[in-house]
């Protein structure tokens, strides 16, 4: 585990070093960067917690591990995934919102995680002095918004094999290996893929089954691989199909660590 507290930035320079590359910083001098990077916090959370202090009092930035924001859908508990963040995601739309503002659902760990906090009025001050910074910003959030609208109408009006295709696809791009057997190493149980497919646990299974038996994929825990990409697809409607393999989601970097 990293130590709260400035004194991370000097035990932790891979994370230091990735930070520094984020294009929210671009533009910044090394001394705004360095000044930044003190003011940061870095805490643990374990699995299924949520975030400290997430997107509202603080500006988050994901540094190992995931967190979904979820909302609870039925009354068995079962919950609906509205967004996956990924390693160096930044959230901070919470702390830019005024008045009684929020987000719906909460920011919760799906793997232990490890995230930076820039409190609020630091993020607020790098944002007034550095323009290039607010743009970064907007355009992360304009990123964000355009997957989970994506999302969101995916899992309200196409079928359940669509679904859980444009869920792979959006999987692979930050989780997958183009090493010449293509695995999504997606990390997530069946139960956390019918969440962020809006979908039963058993539903999912059925269908993954069903695509196992075609030999169009392969199924491990925690990950599958792609063996008939194009048999796949083509068993989707054309709406699904546009999402297709390698469009990407906007996400920075792709693949962190993974390339």
């Amino acid at each position: 585990h990293l130590p709260e507290g400035a004194e991370w930035v000097a035990q932790a320079p891979r994370f230091q070093a990735r930070l520094r590359s984020l294009p929210l910083l671009k533009g910044l001098s090394d001394d705004a960067k360095t000044a930044l990077l003190a003011a940061m916090q870095v805490r643990t959370t374990p699995a299924g917690n949520a975030l400290r202090d997430a997107g509202r009092e603080a500006c988050v930035i994901l540094l190992r591990g995931r967190a979904t924001r979820a909302i609870p859908c039925t009354q068995r508990g079962e919950e609906l995934w509205l967004e996956l963040f990924e390693p160096y995601d930044v959230l901070a739309e919470g702390c830019l919102l005024r008045g009684n503002a929020n987000f719906p659902g909460r920011i919760v760990a799906i793997e232990e995680t490890v995230a930076a906090y820039i409190p609020r009025p630091v993020l607020r001050n790098l944002l007034q002095e550095h323009p290039g910074a607010a743009e970064k910003m907007f355009e992360s959030f304009s990123n964000r918004l355009a997957r989970a609208a994506a999302l969101l109408a995916q899992n309200s009006f196409m079928r359940a094999d669509d679904r859980i295709y444009c869920r792979l696809v959006e999987l692979n791009e930050t989780r997958g290996r183009q090493d010449g057997q293509h695995w999504i190493h997606h990390g997530l149980t069946q139960n956390e893929l019918a969440c962020f497919a809006g979908l039963s646990r058993e539903i999912v299974n059925r269908r993954l089954s069903a695509w196992r038996e075609a030999g169009w994929i392969e199924l491990q825990a925690r990950k599958l691989r792609i063996i008939n990409e194009k048999a796949l697809t083509a068993s989707v409607s054309p709406e699904a199909q546009r999402v297709g393999f390698g469009v990407g989601d906007g996400r920075f970097p792709r693949n962190p660590g993974l390339q």
